[in-house]
């Protein structure tokens, strides 16, 4: 019987986040299954985010890739059912990549939490 070890989350903080902004996520499983992302602008110009969350460090692949549904100062997605991937192997890390999108400035700071089923 296989039996899923139970959901890591990897959570923090970006700063001056803009539009084009990607965070690097380097605590991660090198395979999983994305469960949840919840996203909340925390202070800055900006009024909403529209995050998207990637296994390409372009964050431009549609890929297993899950995006907000519609943007909102406080995003938390979770997908009709959970998506499989294979992180981004940089020099030996395993990554994944968060683009927070937020709608205008450059000095908006996003916190965010990410849930992940570890595992094949």
């Amino acid at each position: 019987m296989y039996i899923k070890q139970p959901i890591q989350r990897i959570e923090g903080q970006a700063t001056s986040v803009a539009a084009g902004t990607i965070v690097t996520l380097t605590n991660v499983p090198k395979r999983g299954h994305l469960v949840r992302m919840h996203v909340v602008l925390a202070s800055g110009s900006g009024a909403t985010v529209a995050p998207v969350l990637s296994e390409h460090s372009a964050v431009s692949s549609n890929i297993k890739q899950i995006a907000s549904a519609a943007a909102a100062a406080h995003v938390d997605e979770t997908p009709a059912s959970i998506i499989p991937y294979i992180a981004d192997i940089v020099a030996g890390v395993p990554q994944l990549y968060l683009k927070p999108v937020p709608n205008t400035g450059s000095d908006n700071v996003v916190d965010y939490a990410i849930d992940i089923w570890p595992g094949e």
